[in-house]
């Protein structure tokens, strides 16, 4: 039994899998040369791809041989909640240097509450595409089941990100008020991290459409053809990724946590035991790069 219902393409599968790698590399390259470690996660979803995109050409070399085939469906699942993840820290590094009393509650409680929702989310749409992949021909009730947990992971995470977005368009509104030009700098994150979510939001529409409509004896259309994983999945996810490699955050905010743009010391949730005051705010290394 063939893993496929369609002929599938090795060279798209290689064309993608190159193209993460190249925004891996280039992430990993900017990360490392600014020490930007809390962008950790950018790496990690780009590998994700990469082993998705990469398994996925395995697979339709090996067909119908399962194994390759799992793999490839559980990575390009879980790494747009890892990506969408790392954009709620993004937001949250905003937050905290704008002004933290901007947001509608408190800034560490919101970013908290929103990863923890990406982790969760990234466990169930794993637990849900295992049971999809776990066996080459899956009993019906495992089916429904599992496109069913996906489904309803999928449409939750549509809608707190949407909660998400409206919390950081809210923040930047008041934000202005306080420091109006240095908003204004950070335009260009604020947009790309908007842009990122909605190519994810996007994406996770499809999927949860795909698996709304796949049954075992209709297998829907979007699951029937293959155009729709590359068009639907693989090129706003890549998007979504690269964004961050034009529009890098370290070229906008300061490496380190602790400053403001009103020189103000702050600690927080992700950086206890640091320790800053209003001058390190002044010291060039510690500020926004120019170019990254």
């Amino acid at each position: 039994m063939t893993n496929f219902p369609y002929s599938a393409n090795k060279p798209a599968a290689v064309i993608f899998a190159t193209l993460f790698g190249l925004a891996m590399t280039i992430h990993i390259f900017q990360a490392a040369r600014a020490r930007a470690y809390f962008l950790a996660l950018l790496v990690l979803a780009a590998e994700m791809e990469v082993l998705g995109y990469g398994f996925r050409f395995v697979s339709i070399a090996v067909d119908p041989q399962h194994w390759p085939v799992a793999m490839s469906q559980v990575t390009l699942m879980v790494s747009p909640a890892i990506l969408s993840a790392q954009a709620c820290i993004v937001a949250g590094r905003m937050m905290s240097y704008i002004d933290p009393n901007s947001s509608l509650m408190p800034h560490n409680i919101v970013i908290k509450i929103f990863i923890f929702f990406h982790v969760a989310f990234l466990l169930v749409q794993g637990t849900g595409t295992s049971l999809l992949t776990s066996s080459d021909e899956p009993s019906e009730s495992r089916i429904n089941l599992g496109r069913a947990i996906l489904a309803g992971g999928l449409s939750t995470q549509i809608l707190a990100s949407l909660v998400f977005i409206a919390i950081i368009i809210k923040f930047e509104s008041k934000g202005r008020r306080l420091a109006a030009g240095k908003v204004k700098d950070l335009r260009q994150l604020f947009v790309a991290f908007y842009v990122s979510e909605t190519f994810i939001i996007g994406r996770s529409i499809y999927r949860t459409i795909e698996f709304a409509t796949f049954n075992p004896a209709n297998q829907g259309y979007l699951y029937y053809h293959e155009w729709p994983l590359y068009v639907f999945d693989a090129a706003p996810i890549l998007i979504a990724l690269t964004l961050f490699n034009f529009v890098h955050p370290v070229a906008h905010l300061p490496r380190d946590t602790g400053h403001s743009v009103t020189g103000e010391s702050r600690h927080h949730w992700w950086s206890k035991g640091q320790k800053y005051t209003a001058q390190s705010t002044l010291v060039s290394q510690d500020m926004p790069m120019e170019r990254v």
